[in-house]
Order: structure tokens, then sequence, then C-alpha cells
């Protein structure tokens, strides 16, 4: 029984760190600019989503971390000796179905988008499958008004 509770305790505190991790990636990324060439007027975004230089200035060059063009789309970052694996996802939305990214993912990259003034930024942080084996994600909307 005590190895249980044990267990319990592990978990929860796994949880709360990879909530940790999620939310600090999230409030990086939200500090970045909506598009490359921001300030841009409305419906003309970029039409490549990813990083057009390793200098993280604006939202969607977090998509898929580096290293870029890797197809598992994560890195990883070591919190007390546990390796959390994070993935970003970055892609353009309806402004009436802010849920659902337009164009296909295949291989870590997204095409067939038309921009639009909307991009939804999902990051997700897994814990190992011997601590936990479980994953934390939060979604944002981010908009270039």
């Amino acid at each position: 029984m005590v190895g249980q509770e044990a267990k319990f305790g592990i978990e929860s505190e796994l949880r709360v760190t990879a909530t940790n991790v999620t939310q600090a990636l999230m409030e990086e990324i939200k500090t970045k600019k909506w598009d490359q060439n921001s300030p841009i007027p409305p419906g003309t975004a970029s039409t490549t989503l990813g990083p057009e230089s390793a200098t993280y200035d604006d939202i969607d060059d977090f998509n898929n971390l580096p290293p870029w063009n890797d197809t598992t789309c994560t890195d990883t970052v070591n919190v007390n000796n546990v390796v959390f694996t994070r993935e970003v996802d970055v892609c353009y939305v309806n402004p009436t179905t802010l849920g659902d990214c337009l164009g296909t993912k295949t291989n870590c990259t997204r095409s067939g988008a038309t921009p639009t003034d909307y991009k939804k930024i999902t990051v997700t942080v897994r814990a190992p499958a011997t601590n936990w084996d479980s994953s934390v994600e939060l979604m944002t909307v981010m908009t270039n008004y």
C-alpha cells in the first residue's frame, strides 16, 4: 500500500513539472512576433510556417522545434533528471473553426494551407514511459491584429 501511494505522489509531481515545462514554452512563444515581417497588413501572412533562421523571432519559428527538418518533430528538456519530450505545432486556422488546422502535416511539415490571420499553437510535453508515460498539452490562438 505504501509503495502504491509513493507512486501516486511521484506521478503528481511529474504532472506538475510537465505542466510547468509546457506553460514556460508556451509563454516564451507568445512573446514573439506573429510573423517574420510583423507588423503586416491583415491577409498578407507568410505562406511558410517554420523557421527562417535560428533566431526564434516569430511564433511559427517554434514549429517542430530544433533540429528542424527532423522527422521526430521533438526536442527534450531535462528537469530534475527526468527527460521530458517537447513538441510544438503551429498552423493556420480558419477564424470560424479555430480548433482545426488548415492543410496537412507530413513528417513535421505543414502544407496546402491558405494563410489566414490566425495561427494555432499547440505545445505538448511528454514524460518518459518509465516516469508516468503521459503528456500535457496547451493550445492557444494568436492573431495578426
